[in-house]
């Protein structure tokens, strides 16, 4: 069965000397048989015993098991032979102290591969009179039934060997005696090889008796069967009593023998032998060389495999060793993971989830649209934002609009940016209205749109008064009704050139002190305020519970304030509802003439010398070109111009004679020449006045301006020159022509005298706003048109005209407005649009969320990353916390793990029993951290509304972050086992079983 050749074994304790433990031992032991392993402490026994079972590491020779070497066997191979062939029984028993008795025999069946039943550990356990103990606990045994239980558990593998080191140490002589006597019985089928000190029960059981000392073999004999002749006929023997030939009638003699051996013994067998069996009786003898049997049958090993429940049930034992610190270390790892997850959840910041979630979260109703466009400048990117014109509302609507079941509204509100105000309100407050900055109040409609009743109701918003029909009537909202309630109202008489009809700050109570009264609407990018009558208040139902603290002028809260402004200027709630077609007769109203720059570029010319008494300066808010203008209304200095050249500029005559007009001499006038000029202006009206006041007499003007009937001559011209000056300027029906006709003439007749002045040299500077190109250059002044006195508009060169008109014109609509879409996958597709780019243009979407992920967003997508680190900085602490419990968790069953590689486990198997242990503990965090998460994430956001006034959710607490949980945890799990598992199951089996 074995062969042992030139076995050596060398310790190298870390201190001391080299301790030689086997030197050059050899051995052949047969299939069958008790062999006794004797020798003193330190003799080598144990260590011999350990080689042979594959718990230890021979450093030379070899072992042969069956005609197979050892010599190249991995300690998974010793691993597979233990569980295949070899059964042990130790002296401190060795058994699984978490597991019943039958679980601790059922595992050595599993490990095999087989399934351990009822039945098997049942015959195994009546075989060694254990009969109804399968459900005991270890605990609840004896020694000597613990030991049985050992060695139930060694044969129900039904190995070939068993080893037993030192089985009887720990048990009473009787006890050691049953045990032997098991060994024994074993002995006839199997090799039971045992280690021990008692020299006593080596020869009474022993088969063979191998001594050792200093690791070397002394004494090798066995037990051999002797028949000699006898002179007595009664004899003694320790294992039978007292044997007495058969037939033989005891003498005196043998009495008093017999008494002596009743002093000494308390029981005394007494039987008889034939004479054959008298004369036979066991002698040992020197071992002589063992001829082994030859095995051509192939080596077979049966690799271990854990079942999953064990090693679960394992792993889960480990867990109650130490409670608090397990309790700390799970209350760490949450402490770390839920970090970890928080972190994840704005790592994972993604601006369209940001957006639908905090648009559902603040329950947004409103869906407003502005519109941007991107492009390059010097490789920079910027952003510059457009107005809508009809045909973009229509392609809008068309497009995603139809998609969504939406149909956007275009607002009207002249201006460059969609955050500049739009119409002013405070020209209509009483005059005792004291003005401080109360953030609430925003002062102002944020543009006219064309909704009908039908669509305002459907809306859910409640109408009070009638819908504007009228071209100059307007239904105001309820939140723009209480800056009445709050300032008062005023009216300024146009015509009496006053305010009357002032309500003090606080007496407007109701709608209907309101409606009926006309509104005035100022806007610094119109020319002419605009003026309505209220005929209507609409209820949007705005909610301001959130905002009350606005109210309060001293409010600090900054994202607060932005999220209100937003509100209001994108939403309903400060709208102005005019009647149909309204809107377009203003934009008609609004146009100029020529190429509008106000929102592309900054364009003025100047004093090239900086006097403080002679500093003029012309801005420019309107282009032209000679061509479109009319050359009839243009007087170039030098009279054989025609055209302009590059940066020359024609100036409205009015403006250019205010700052350049020169001393002339013209017939009987001798003056200023801008002086000169009114005279002839005033001259050429009055002369048409005086000439046709009875033709605007006969066309009602007088009565139309409910005059006196016998008013005198004189005093009509005078009325009818007035009017033409005034209201009469741009249309005369009392006449053939009107005052801008008229101007026009004088300006014909001072054409002569206006090509006498000369050239003027300005400075140009020009910022291209699209661009943001800044240019300082020499410019020239050749000549003055015609127009609205003190106009803003600028004749240029071709050229430069061609090349502002590229950047692009100013449509009427600043954004358009929709209902927010009710389901989730729709409000996304709307997000999705609006981060969409298509030909450099994209829509945004504009809201109180979407202006503070606005301008938080950059902020949040750098805290994400960092974030992201400091999560992973989490995961790194709860894996030291983790591997620093395993590690004291593998500390704890080192023995355990001794004793599971001794019956046949391999590493794998104590890997999978810490894997359990760490995935039991990571699920327990899984679940607590992800709870813990869902918590702190929802705190955070719900602080961020409350607290801090930020309408947004920025923290998203989703899939994702399960997922991640679920992973760190487990990731956490299997690093933090692996390496202290690694060491510990690369341990010799017999060094886990020392605790060493």
């Amino acid at each position: 069965m074995i062969e042992v050749k030139n076995l050596t074994k060398t310790y190298h304790p870390k201190k001391g000397v080299p301790v030689v433990a086997l030197d050059n031992v050899n051995l052949k032991i047969e299939d069958k048989g008790l062999v006794f392993i004797l020798g003193k402490s330190g003799s080598g026994k144990s260590t011999l015993l350990n080689l042979l079972g594959g718990l230890d590491k021979y450093d030379a020779g070899d072992i042969i098991i069956k005609g197979k070497s050892t010599k190249d066997f991995t300690q998974g191979n010793f691993d597979s032979y233990r569980n295949t062939y070899v059964g042990f029984i130790f002296q401190e028993y060795n058994i699984l102290e978490e597991f019943t008795v039958g679980a601790n025999i059922a595992l050595a069946i599993e490990l095999q591969g087989r399934k351990a039943t009822n039945e098997e550990v049942k015959q195994i356990l009546d075989t060694l009179d254990l009969t109804g103990y399968g459900h005991r606990r270890p605990n609840e045994l004896s020694g000597g039934q613990r030991q049985r239980v050992a060695i139930a558990r060694a044969l129900v593998k039904n190995p070939e060997i068993i080893l037993a080191d030192e089985p009887t140490g720990s048990l009473d002589s009787k006890t050691a005696l049953q045990i032997f006597d098991i060994l024994k019985k074993l002995s006839q089928e199997k090799l039971v090889m045992v280690v021990s000190h008692d020299r006593e029960f080596a020869e009474m059981y022993g088969d063979r008796v191998i001594e050792l000392a200093d690791g070397r073999i002394i004494s090798d004999i066995s037990k051999t069967t002797v028949t000699s002749e006898v002179a007595s006929n009664v004899q003694y023997a320790q294992n039978e009593g007292l044997i007495v030939r058969e037939g033989y009638k005891l003498t005196a003699a043998d009495l008093e023998m017999i008494n002596r051996y009743l002093e000494k013994e308390k029981k005394l067998n007494i039987i008889t032998k034939n004479d054959r069996d008298f004369r036979t009786h066991e002698v040992f003898v020197e071992t002589e060389d063992v001829d082994l049997k030859s095995y051509d049958e192939e080596f077979k090993m049966i690799k271990s495999r854990l079942p999953n429940k064990m090693a679960f049930r394992m792993g889960a034992s480990g867990l109650g060793y130490k409670k608090l610190r397990l309790f700390f270390t799970i209350l760490l790892s949450l402490v770390a993971f839920t970090p970890f997850g928080v972190a994840d959840s704005l790592a994972a910041y993604n601006k369209i989830d940001a957006i639908v979630n905090s648009i559902i979260d603040g329950n947004i109703q409103t869906a407003a649209l502005t519109k941007e466009e991107t492009y390059l400048v010097n490789e920079d990117e910027h952003t510059r934002y457009l107005s809508f014109s009809m045909e973009d509302v229509e392609e809008l609507n068309s497009g995603i609009g139809r998609e969504l079941g939406l149909n956007f509204k275009p607002v009207y509100a002249p201006g460059s940016n969609p955050h500049e105000v739009s119409f002013w309100l405070q020209e209509n407050y009483s005059r005792k209205s004291r003005m401080e900055y109360v953030p609430y109040f925003q002062n102002m409609v944020s543009g006219l749109a064309e909704f009908s009743r039908e669509e305002l109701l459907e809306l859910g918003f409640t109408i009070h008064g009638e819908m504007p029909e009228a071209d100059d009537e307007i239904a105001l909202t309820d939140y723009v009704f209480k800056h009445f309630e709050m300032y008062g109202y005023s009216n300024y008489n146009e015509k009496e050139n006053k305010y009357s009809d002032d309500i003090e700050p606080g007496t407007i109570k109701n709608y209907q002190q309101l409606i009926g009264r006309e509104i005035v609407f100022n806007n610094s990018w119109l020319s002419n305020s605009l003026r309505f009558k209220v005929t209507a208040i609409v209820n949007t139902n705005f909610d301001t519970t959130r905002y009350e603290t606005l109210k309060n002028s001293d409010s600090e809260n900054y994202f607060l304030r932005e999220e209100f402004r937003t509100i209001v200027q994108f939403g309903y709630h400060a709208l102005g509802f005019v009647s149909e077609g309204a809107i377009g007769k203003l934009i008609e109203k609004s146009q100029t003439q020529g190429l509008n720059i106000r929102n592309i570029a900054n364009l003025t010319y100047r004093n090239p010398e900086f006097d403080m008494d002679n500093y003029w300066e012309y801005w420019t808010e309107n282009l032209e070109k000679v061509d479109n203008y009319g050359k009839d209304k243009i007087v170039f200095f030098d009279e054989q111009k025609t055209a302009l050249g590059k940066n020359e500029i024609l100036i409205e005559a009015r403006r250019f004679l205010s700052d350049h007009g020169t001393e002339v001499q013209i017939d009987d006038f001798y003056g200023n020449l801008s002086t000169y000029y009114d005279m002839v202006i005033n001259e050429h009206f009055e002369n048409y006045a005086r000439e046709n006041y009875h033709e605007a007499e006969a066309n009602g003007f007088f009565e139309d301006m409910k005059l006196e009937d016998d008013i005198d001559e004189l005093t009509k011209i005078w009325y009818y020159l007035d009017y033409l000056h005034g209201d009469g300027r741009q249309n005369n029906p009392y006449g053939s022509k009107s005052g801008y006709e008229l101007e026009a003439e004088a300006f014909q007749i001072c054409a002569p005298v206006l090509g006498l002045l000369k050239e003027v040299e300005v400075e140009k500077y020009f910022y291209n706003n699209i661009i943001y190109k800044e240019e300082l250059s020499e410019a020239k002044i050749v000549g003055v048109y015609y127009g609205e006195p003190f106009s803003n508009l600028v004749i240029v060169d071709d050229e430069f005209y061609d090349e502002l008109e590229a950047l692009g014109k100013e449509e009427p609509y600043k954004f358009v407005l929709a209902k927010m879409p009710e389901d989730r996958s729709n409000i996304q597709k709307l997000a999705k649009f609006s981060n969409t780019t298509t030909n450099s243009v994209s829509h945004i979407l504009q809201n109180e969320t979407t202006r503070i992920l606005e301008m938080a967003n950059n902020m949040v997508e750098n805290l994400a990353h960092t974030f992201l680190f400091i999560g992973l900085g989490f995961a790194g602490f709860s894996t030291l916390m983790l591997s620093n419990f395993i590690a004291s968790s593998i500390n704890q069953k080192r023995r355990e793990i001794g004793i599971l590689r001794a019956i046949g486990a391999r590493s794998n198997d104590v890997f999978r029993i810490f894997f359990n242990e760490s995935i039991i503990i990571a699920t327990i965090n899984f679940f607590l951290a992800s709870i813990s998460t869902f918590i702190v994430v929802r705190a955070i956001n719900l602080s961020l509304r409350t607290d801090v006034g930020l309408s947004v959710t920025i923290f998203n607490f989703s899939l994702r972050q399960i997922v991640l949980v679920l992973l760190i945890s487990v990731f956490v799990a299997l690093a933090t086992s692996f390496m202290p598992v690694y060491r510990i199951a690369r341990k010799k089996p017999v060094d886990a079983i020392r605790d060493k």
